[in-house]
């Protein structure tokens, strides 16, 4: 098998990351990852090589592997998320939730960057937040799916229906990959407890008391904590990005 899950940060990526890992033992397949620090061996292995890269996380420029043609011998999956919640995970996440004051993987001190966003109200963060590079993040992943929409080895997961169905959607990536169906039941057992959790209470984000890398319990969440002329703004930049093929895209219906 040859595997690469492509999907944005702050769309389940740390669990797409351990679920995929896990898949691995009942393969024979190299993981790559960027949380295994590992990408750059991913461009000179044995081409002959079985592997799993999950995920790559769509980077702020030069995106070479979106620019590509697809291989024929390896299987794409693009995980999609609610492009309105993926900010406003962002404003909970690096403005309360990542107690760190260094990034782990750039080494670059975020501390004061964390406190500029913890001292604004999560409307502006999520209407000013669209600097170039974040612009260019979301085109680059969406022009991707949208290329490549339809070929027989490319195939998009729903962020929705794996955290509210995930016994459906751990299901239909067995049966994508042809894994053996005996593994299935064993995997869904390993990570359910994860989606099987209430929303979280904004209050006791704000004061520090969720741990990072909990999953909230509602869909649109935007739709609960952003004012209505806020919503506007955002689904507008958003539409202008999301190419018409892919705009029915459950995940992308704003």
């Amino acid at each position: 098998m040859k595997l690469i899950v492509v999907t944005l940060h702050k769309s389940a990526s740390d669990f797409i990351f351990r679920y995929f890992r896990h898949i691995k033992r009942f393969t024979k397949c190299k993981t790559y990852s960027e949380s295994l620090n590992n990408e750059k061996e991913f461009k000179t292995r044995d081409p002959k090589q079985e592997f799993i890269y999950a995920p790559y996380r769509v980077p702020d420029d030069n995106a070479e592997l979106l620019s590509q043609e697809l291989s024929s011998d390896c299987i794409y999956i693009a995980h999609i998320r609610n492009p309105i919640d993926i900010l406003i995970s962002e404003y909970y996440s690096y403005g309360f939730m990542h107690s760190e004051s260094i990034n782990e993987t750039s080494g670059v001190d975020i501390s004061s960057y964390r406190d500029q966003i913890s001292k604004m109200s999560i409307d502006r963060y999520c209407v000013e937040v669209f600097d170039n590079n974040r612009i260019n993040r979301f085109k680059m992943f969406y022009n991707f799916i949208s290329k490549n929409m339809g070929k027989p080895n490319f195939f998009v997961s729903s962020y929705s229906l794996m955290k509210n169905n995930f016994k459906e959607w751990n299901s239909e990536i067995f049966s994508l990959l042809k894994l053996n169906p005996s593994h299935c039941d064993s995997l869904f057992n390993s990570f359910k407890s994860e989606f099987d959790v209430k929303p979280l209470d904004n209050n006791d984000v704000k004061e520090q008391k969720i741990s990072r890398h909990i999953r909230n319990g509602t869909d649109k969440q935007y739709l609960s904590v952003l004012a209505a002329r806020s919503c506007e703004i955002i689904k507008l930049i958003f539409q202008y990005h999301i190419p018409y093929n892919i705009r029915e895209l459950p995940d992308l219906v704003l």
